[in-house]
């Protein structure tokens, strides 16, 4: 499933590229009996897990039935958008074999695996032969054509690669996915998820529709079974910190999801690795803008430098992904488990910081220093 942000992933989870749906719908018992009769084949109940889950899982015992052994990602790069990056780190290196399909290559492409890292260079929408589709958040399904131009012998279209590593994982079943054209795979997504039948008019520059019409639950009329809308009530979280600390949240600057297009933030001519404070909060722990500062927790700590913003008291921001060495990792939204991308702070004056780190340095006696001699 793409990371937020990306293009196509609204449409990715429609598709059902989510532990948590189908395609078309919920993963409920009316959705799950309509796709096994249109596919002709039995879903399992248990749904697996979400990303972050599933990258915990390369820290199990070999013998653990949910150990995390291979591990195959198409646009991602979970180096940098997950929370604690170190130990994001040791789990792609934890995992046996790796593979990265995908049009760029990041910095999580580059880091080892136990035995091996496969690249599968993919083309993107604009190369692919037949096109390609998008959708917005507004329900907008657009069409990008085919451009011609040249192209990179070894990369093939997204939907190739999958349809090609089907056939090889069951090739006693290679005739239920076999796809022609990218035009098939329209046709056939229009089977599996109603809301996208106009989907196969889509072949041409400017071609879009939106699912649904353009008003949801016109008249006041909702797709439920007494056609109302239902309301749920959630309990806030209770707003206390420790005397001292500050609630921390992330924020992007020039960029495409983790992608920097520039060091510098063109709303507000930040820098990558500036702390963003409310001036009275500073003034109160002696921070003048521009100065160096520590941001920390148990979780990790960032170094940057004092920014002034208009940001409520008791409260900064650090950019995204930079900050997300003090994010908190195995922490999940309850419902769609998105990971924690918020926590608590201490800010403090990097002179002091490090001074105060002295003074609990102990100097060692040259007997007991570790030294090898060659």
């Amino acid at each position: 499933m793409p990371i937020r942000g990306h293009s196509g992933v609204q449409g990715s989870g429609e598709m059902g590229a989510d532990p948590f749906v189908l395609p078309g719908g919920d993963f409920d018992q009316k959705n799950k009996e309509r796709i096994e009769a249109l596919w002709n084949f039995s879903i399992p109940y248990w749904q697996g897990d979400t990303v972050g889950q599933s990258l915990e899982n390369a820290h199990l015992h070999d013998d653990h039935e949910r150990k995390l052994k291979l591990f195959y990602t198409s646009g991602g790069n979970f180096l940098e958008t997950m929370p604690n990056p170190d130990f994001m780190k040791q789990s792609l290196e934890k995992v046996e074999l790796r593979v990265h399909q995908d049009i760029i290559l990041n910095t999580s492409t580059l880091v080892d695996a136990k035995e091996e890292v496969i690249v599968l260079p993919a083309m993107t929408r604009y190369e692919q032969q037949g096109g390609g589709t998008s959708t917005s958040t507004e329900r907008m399904v657009y069409f990008s054509p085919e451009i011609e131009g040249p192209r990179i012998e070894e990369a093939r279209s997204e939907w190739e690669i999958y349809v090609d590593l089907a056939k090889r994982v069951k090739p006693e079943q290679k005739n239920k996915i076999t796809f022609e054209t990218a035009a098939h795979i329209r046709a056939e997504i229009a089977k599996a998820n109603p809301n996208y039948e106009g989907i196969v008019h889509l072949s041409k520059k400017g071609d879009v529709f939106q699912w649904g019409g353009a008003w949801l639950c016109e008249d006041g009329v909702c797709p439920t079974e007494d056609g109302k809308g239902k309301l749920f009530s959630i309990d806030l979280p209770e707003n206390r910190r420790t005397e001292g600390h500050f609630y921390v949240t992330t924020r992007r600057g020039k960029q495409f999801n983790s992608m920097i297009y520039s060091e510098t933030d063109p709303f507000n001519n930040g820098e990558r690795y500036d702390v963003l404070l409310n001036e009275e909060d500073a003034r109160d722990l002696g921070i003048d803008e521009g100065c160096p500062v520590v941001v920390y927790n148990q979780y990790g700590q960032f170094q940057g430098k004092a920014k002034f913003e208009n940001v409520a008291k008791g409260n900064i921001a650090l950019y995204w992904p930079e900050g997300n060495v003090i994010l908190p990792k195995g922490v999940y939204e309850n419902e769609a488990k998105i990971p924690e991308y918020n926590t608590t702070v201490i800010v403090e004056r990097a002179d002091q910081f490090h001074a105060r780190k002295d003074k609990r340095y102990v100097e060692k006696r040259i007997a007991d220093l570790e030294m090898t001699v060659d």
